[in-house]
């Protein structure tokens, strides 16, 4: 039986009514469920900002998959708006918080890598920027590793960075770039510390066994700047560097193609009254501390070693006091002979005063020397004297 009919309202919208999954009578909205439903297909007509899928009042908004038990949950917005995957609770000061395997809050243990990044060449996978237009103490990007300990023989990191790839050509491949943008100020491009009486500030390995490869390369464009610099507060040593084969502990050059203009390949300075612009220690009983060659020349050492192999073309070494009333170029002081000499020419000496008061070129004090002729060495033919 069928029955046809009129049905008269009173100017107020129709109320939808729905099924609900429990097959019970639910009345909804104002209006028709085309407006009033959120479509499995999709919905069309709707308002942003005036239709939204949430909540009217001060309730969270949950997100479940496969099941409504809680161990469904997969991400919740509070009503303060933070919003929290695969936990209850966002992580106090987050805007959106990720919670992966093993961390206290974590719902489900979903995976190790709580957020990841993915992109195609010359995109960025993760980006993080802190932005003000006044004074600025944020930080783009924060790394911490939290916990009571690094398990014995693991290496535990804050930021780790990685490179897959090859360079071709004249390409470089980079794991972690530092650049600060900053033209003055105290501006740095990568800042490391440790408070561990045992640790490194920064370490830096190349594993390479072929080739020109660098552990560290600092370079700085700046006519008055600073490729590198370590500072300490200690009796500690603000660089160190290490080799444990036949390479050099510390190799700094000066590759500039302008020698009138170029600088030194090592400049060491101090304020101290006890120690030295400079050390060289060899601690083989037959080590050479410090060999110093110029003019282009290969140099040679003594084989039973010495504190210094000073080697030059026409001269070996030149040392020069200012000071007019008493200075002194060279001083040796030996149980044996204080300076030995082994030349054609055995000594030349040069004092800063005036003619009438010059005194002898060199005092001479426990010292001995041997006049070298022709090609062949003589025997003592200079002279040893004692005293001044």
């Amino acid at each position: 039986m069928s029955s046809t009919g009129t049905f008269t309202g009173n100017g107020t919208p129709l109320k939808a009514v729905f099924v609900d999954a429990n097959g019970s009578l639910v009345k909804g909205g104002s209006g028709t469920p085309s407006t009033d439903a959120w479509y499995t297909v999709g919905n069309s007509g709707t308002t942003a900002g005036t239709n939204f899928i949430g909540t009217t009042d001060a309730q969270a908004f949950v997100i479940k998959t496969g099941g409504a038990a809680a161990l469904y949950e997969r991400m919740r917005f509070l009503a303060s708006g933070q919003a929290a995957y695969n936990s209850t609770t966002p992580f106090a000061g987050d805007v959106f918080s990720v919670y992966g395997t093993g961390y206290t809050g974590a719902t489900n243990a979903l995976g190790a890598f709580a957020i990841n990044g993915y992109v195609g060449a010359n995109g960025v996978g993760i980006y993080g920027e802190s932005f003000s237009a006044a004074a600025n103490a944020g930080v783009g990007v924060f790394g911490s590793l939290v916990g009571t300990s690094t398990a014995t023989g693991s290496v535990s990191y804050g930021i780790f960075g990685e490179n897959l790839t090859t360079p071709a050509g004249t390409g470089i491949a980079v794991a972690v770039n530092g650049i600060v943008s900053a033209s003055s100020g105290d501006a740095r491009g990568v800042n490391a510390s440790s408070a561990s009486p045992n640790g490194i500030g920064v370490a830096s390995f190349n594993t390479a066994t072929t080739g020109s490869a660098y552990a560290v390369y600092a370079s700085s464009s700046s006519t008055a700047g600073i490729g590198g610099i370590a500072s300490v507060n200690s009796t500690a040593a603000g660089w160190q560097g290490q080799n444990a084969g036949t390479g050099d502990g510390v190799r700094a050059l000066n590759i500039s193609t302008t020698p009138a203009t170029a600088g030194s390949g090592v400049y060491g300075q101090t304020n101290a009254t006890t120690s030295n612009g400079g050390e060289f220690i060899n601690i083989n009983t037959t080590g050479t501390g410090l060999f110093a060659a110029g003019q282009n020349v290969a140099g040679t050492y003594l084989t039973a070693g010495s504190g210094a192999a000073i080697n030059g073309l026409t001269t070996g070494l030149f040392a020069n006091a200012t000071q007019a009333a008493n200075g002194t170029g060279v001083i040796g002081r030996s149980n044996g002979a204080g300076i030995f000499f082994v030349h054609s020419h055995f000594i030349f000496g040069h004092a800063n005063k005036s003619a009438r008061d010059r005194p002898p070129a060199m005092k001479l004090s426990g010292c001995m020397f041997m006049m070298a002729r022709g090609s062949s060495a003589k025997s003592i033919t200079g002279f040893f004297a004692i005293g001044a």
